[in-house]
């Protein structure tokens, strides 16, 4: 009797967290819709392709129907690896979609991110601009997002409860004390990773569709 393929959490009129079914993949990671007056951006596509299996184009769209028609989408990702944008071909093929390549020359133009890494970016979507923060270490095009109007930090790989996998020390280092930096002058609800991979008494499981008693 396995869930749907997407949970999927209104956090509040404007903004819904999805999480990818376990029983579909192993890493079961986190998705996030943000909407504002003008545009919608969603965060990462998951770790599953096919529209069958995984209709995710389809559930965000749905989400963002009103009177039958729809905003703009912009969709972004946290970082490159596969379980972070293995939906991307189901919103290409959509129209009103702009899907941002992951590679760093695309993030640091389309973000307008000169000085990478130390720059700040911004993504206005009508009375709600989301900054985009450059923390590679994982990956090297590693952004997280925050968002001004709930002060939600979306973190992707860099910071999660469980392993945190690093590519570049040094880098990671000057990405934690950015961060450390940029929400000493801001409020922090929530910091929302990709993933979880700890139950509540600290134990990891990984590769595994069990998840008993999430942290």
């Amino acid at each position: 009797n396995p869930p749907p393929p997407l949970q999927v959490h209104r956090y509040n009129a404007n903004t819904f967290i999805l999480r990818e079914n376990l029983c579909a993949t192993y890493e079961a990671p986190f998705i996030y819709l943000l909407i504002g007056k003008t545009k919608a951006l969603l965060i990462d596509t998951g770790a599953v392709a096919d529209a069958k299996t995984m209709p995710l184009a389809e559930t965000v769209i749905s989400l963002l129907a009103n009177g039958g028609s729809r905003m703009p989408l912009m969709v972004v990702h946290t970082h490159g690896h596969l379980d972070h944008r293995s939906g991307d071909d189901q919103f290409r093929v959509l129209p009103d979609v702009e899907v941002v390549p992951t590679d760093l020359e695309s993030v640091k133009t389309r973000f307008s991110l000169d000085d990478w890494p130390n720059s700040i970016g911004q993504i206005d979507l009508g009375d709600r601009v989301i900054d985009v923060i450059p923390t590679p270490g994982h990956y090297r095009s590693h952004v997280a997002y925050y968002d001004r109007q709930t002060a939600l930090l979306f973190s992707g790989d860099f910071i999660l409860p469980g392993r945190l996998l690093i590519e570049d020390t040094n880098a990671d280092l000057a990405s934690a004390q950015r961060v450390v930096a940029f929400a000493e002058q801001r409020p922090i609800t929530y910091v929302l990773g990709g993933h979880i991979e700890l139950d509540e008494s600290g134990k990891t499981f990984f590769g595994t569709p069990h998840h008993p008693n999430e942290r």
